[in-house]
């Protein structure tokens, strides 16, 4: 016997006892295909000729009635008393019992039924009743009594009561030990079930965590103020941001799943040198690494920027690399900022000539270099008091000015020219 559960496939096991699995909160109606369990029952009371209906622990019926008998479906359970305690009898005789099938007469018409509980381990989630039978010795006067309790009509219940089908009690413990085995199979199906439906309900709920987990990185990585690409282990780009794709002028549609070097072009600034890949190093050595200085990326419509860049892998919950990810950002007006101080801080305001202190930290590498002979030249301007006091200090400042390019022009382009201070200067020559 194979029934198929809503969510898929499943297979029997062999078991010794009522089939077990964790906490369950799954229905009969969410464990099967009521469509074949209506036929595998239909099929049961066919092949038996008794009456057979699933009913929720309590006896609220979950199938629909196979092989009812008139008594029972026409007289009986039109009636409002017969009704209630029919449910009663059929919670009953469904209870659990894992040594075998419960056989009792009916608490209704006093008829002879079966029931065998359907399990989910400990848990009971479906009664398989059968019966609606006389046994030969019983007693119709008795039975009749019934119709009066209930208060069915007396002619009516008699002429169904004579349809009633009539078997031997060993015949029917026969029947009912069919049953049990028939609701066991289902007890061990159910747990498959069980086990099936909450693996893809975990599965699905994975899914749904992953899903958000990515959606929660695209966001995040949306929002950082630097650009930040990501690729696989091949190398090839997973995802941009709208900075990357802004520096780097492509889209994350056009530069999904291509190769980095092609997206990423970076050179060295000073020798125009195509730089290494840094996704490859990342990989290599499995660490964050940072790009060499004087490194320049290459946009599409060919702007270069320069830029300040840091790789890292990517690592699953085992430390296996499974991509990596670059951040990087345009430094250009920073380094040109930077540039402007650094060349401030070594060179004359007004002249452009070197300073004191540059002239002083060349001098002292020299000597410690050994460079000798080295020869030295300092002077002053004769006048410039004069021409700042006569003329003011704008046209002194000229006059500075000139006697710098002169210096300048004179000497070779490798010697070290330096406005000492006032209208001092000195020059050193290797």
């Amino acid at each position: 016997m194979r029934t198929k559960p809503k969510n898929g496939p499943t297979a029997l096991s062999k078991r010794d006892d009522y089939p077990q699995t964790g906490d369950c909160a799954y229905t009969f109606n969410d464990l099967f295909d009521l469509d074949e369990i209506q036929k595998l029952q239909d099929a049961f009371s066919e092949a038996t000729g008794v009456a057979s209906i699933i009913t929720e622990p309590d006896g609220k019926p979950i199938t629909r009635p196979s092989n009812f008998s008139c008594l029972c479906s026409e007289v009986i359970r039109k009636t409002q008393k017969g009704l209630s305690n029919c449910m009663l009898s059929d919670a009953s005789t469904g209870s659990p019992n894992k040594d075998g099938p419960r056989i009792q007469r009916c608490l209704s018409a006093g008829l002879i039924d079966g029931g065998a509980s359907i399990m989910v381990g400990d848990r009971h989630i479906a009664n398989w009743l059968i019966g609606q039978v006389m046994v030969s010795e019983a007693d119709i006067n008795t039975m009749m009594q019934y119709a009066a309790v209930i208060g069915a009509d007396r002619e009516t219940y008699r002429e169904a009561l004579e349809k009633i089908t009539i078997i031997s009690n060993q015949q029917f413990i026969k029947i009912a030990d069919f049953l049990f085995i028939n609701a066991h199979q289902l007890s061990e199906l159910a747990v498959k079930n069980a086990e099936q439906t909450m693996e893809i309900q975990r599965r699905i709920e994975i899914q749904k965590q992953l899903a958000e987990e990515k959606e929660l990185f695209v966001v995040t990585i949306q929002s950082i103020g630097d650009a930040v690409i990501t690729t696989d282990i091949q190398g090839k780009i997973t995802a941009l941001n709208k900075v990357a794709e802004y520096l780097t002028g492509w889209t994350q549609a056009e530069a999904q799943g291509v190769a980095l070097e092609k997206v990423f072009q970076i050179i060295n600034e000073k020798t125009r040198e195509k730089c290494q890949n840094p996704v490859t190093k990342v990989l290599k050595t499995g660490r964050t690494v940072m790009l060499a200085n004087h490194t320049a990326l290459i946009s599409r419509d060919c702007t270069e920027r320069s830029i300040a860049d840091s790789g890292a892998p990517i690592k699953d919950e085992a430390g296996n690399t499974y991509g990596v990810v670059l951040v990087f950002r345009d430094v250009t007006e920073e380094k040109k900022y930077h540039e402007e101080i650094l060349h401030l801080s070594y060179h004359d305001k007004l002249t452009d000539l070197y300073n004191r202190a540059f002239f002083e930290k060349e001098f002292q590498r020299l000597e410690k270099q050994g460079e000798f002979p080295i020869s030295v030249i300092m002077g002053d301007v004769n006048g410039l008091k004069i021409t700042n006091d006569i003329f003011g200090h704008a046209e002194g400042d000229k006059l500075l000015k000139v006697i710098s390019k002169i210096l300048k022009k004179s000497c070779r382009a490798d010697d070290i020219i330096a406005r000492w201070g006032g209208d001092e200067f000195a020059a050193i020559l290797p």
